[in-house]
């Protein structure tokens, strides 16, 4: 749109040009007309130099700046994504500039996720390697001195089959979690939203809770001022429960008591889960929700949990468009869920 207009203008200011030629030369000449019709030739070749000049001075910047993106364009076809493109002008250029700039952004971007996702593969083929290694070596230790001593001792026999059965179900819950992980984590789980009080779901898995809460003298108290609900998975937002509140009595059993509070903000529900065990350490809290981290205070391989748990319920928050973080000191740990609010009725 720009280049025509600049080409309209070429041709007007030619033609002022010509208009003031022969304004001079009619001082001169007396008959114009007579002029024009013997030399038409040379008025419009005298004309198509004037436009060309004009076109040129007027679409000299746009030229230059057409020569600056075609350079760009070549050095990020030979893989410098690094490079960006000025925008002088929010015109047609400006926007074919910045569009350039945002899919050399996007190409990095996407090019980082790959390397990352690699990345995170290669350590997640590692630490499964390492994970699974361990109970099936003691499993087939065990089976070994079952058979050993299957003839001579069958009390010790019976000893280690219930080691052999307590790792087997060790090494399923492994294999089971890390399905679980996959499935959410890649979007190949489908959701079944709903609709759903979260006061009640949540009511309901501390019940579930009691025996354990019990077995270790915790209690527990839930404070909501409103009815609050959202939509979600009711299966998924259990599981997502269960692991805060799972890793919350284990690590915050010395603290006695758990403390549960709903409440809305910025049309969002949030789910302060806070129990006031030993603190966990401020660098292990940026590390507190990724699969198969064991800070001291925050994962343990002697516990049967392999660093899964809070890494499963950040991956049902974030499916759910939520999220879920931690905070920790002297006082308290804090982990707050984040899920949208619904306002459609049950």
């Amino acid at each position: 749109m720009k280049l025509f207009f600049i080409f309209i203008c070429s041709i007007v200011l030619a033609t002022i040009c010509i208009v003031f030629f022969q304004s001079a030369i009619s001082h001169v000449y007396g008959n114009i007309a007579e002029l024009e019709e013997k030399y038409s030739v040379v008025y419009f070749v005298i004309f198509l130099i004037f436009t060309s000049f004009f076109f040129c001075l007027l679409s000299k910047n746009m030229i230059t700046r057409l020569e600056q993106i075609n350079q760009s364009v070549k050095e990020i076809s030979k893989g410098n994504l690094d490079v960006q493109i000025q925008t002088k002008k929010n015109d047609e250029i400006g926007q074919l500039a910045i569009n350039i700039n945002k899919m050399t952004n996007g190409l990095k971007e996407s090019i980082e996720k790959e390397k990352l996702a690699q990345k995170m593969k290669n350590e997640m083929i590692s630490n499964i390697s390492h994970d699974l290694r361990t109970p099936v070596t003691s499993i087939i230790g065990y089976v070994d001195l079952i058979e050993r001593n299957l003839d001579m001792n069958k009390a010790n026999c019976q000893q280690y089959v219930g080691v052999v059965k307590r790792k087997s179900f060790e090494l399923k819950n492994q294999i089971d979690d890390l399905l679980e992980y996959s499935q959410i984590n890649y979007r190949e789980i489908q959701l079944h939203k709903e609709i759903v009080w979260i006061k009640q779901v949540v009511e309901q898995v501390m019940l579930d809770f009691i025996p354990k809460l019990e077995a270790v003298q915790m209690n527990f108290h839930i404070e909501c001022s409103e009815d609050l609900q959202i939509e979600a998975d009711i299966s998924l937002l259990v599981r997502l429960m269960q692991n805060v509140i799972s890793n919350s009595i284990f690590y915050g059993k010395s603290g006695k008591k758990i403390d549960v509070q709903i409440f809305q903000e910025d049309r969002n529900v949030k789910i302060n889960i806070k129990n006031y065990g030993k603190r966990i350490l401020q660098e292990d809290l940026p590390y507190i929700f990724e699969k198969f981290y064991r800070g001291e205070k925050s994962r343990s391989a002697n516990t049967g949990g392999k660093g899964m748990g809070l890494a499963i319920a950040k991956s049902i928050a974030n499916i759910h468009k939520g999220d879920i973080t931690v905070c920790s000191d002297d006082k308290g740990t804090v982990f707050t869920i984040i899920l949208p609010q619904s306002s459609t009725k049950p």
